[in-house]
C-alpha cells in the first residue's frame, strides 16, 4: 500500500501544532462522509481520536 498523506509526528505539547494530529486524510481519499471524535488520551498524554466512515 502507498500512503496518501506524508506521516505527522506527534507531541504532548498542544501548542506545537501536531499534538492532534492528521486525521483528515481516509474521507476525502474513499469519497464517504466522515464524523471524528475524541476518544481520550495515551499513558503518554497524546489524545487519540476515533474516525467514523
Amino acid at each position: 500500500p502507498t500512503p496518501i498523506a506524508p506521516d505527522v509526528e506527534t507531541s504532548a505539547d498542544p501548542d506545537d501544532g501536531y499534538g492532534w494530529g492528521d486525521n483528515r486524510q481516509l474521507s476525502p481519499a474513499t469519497g464517504f462522509p466522515a464524523l471524528t471524535v475524541p476518544a481520550g488520551f495515551t499513558t503518554d498524554g497524546l489524545p487519540v481520536g476515533l474516525e467514523f466512515l
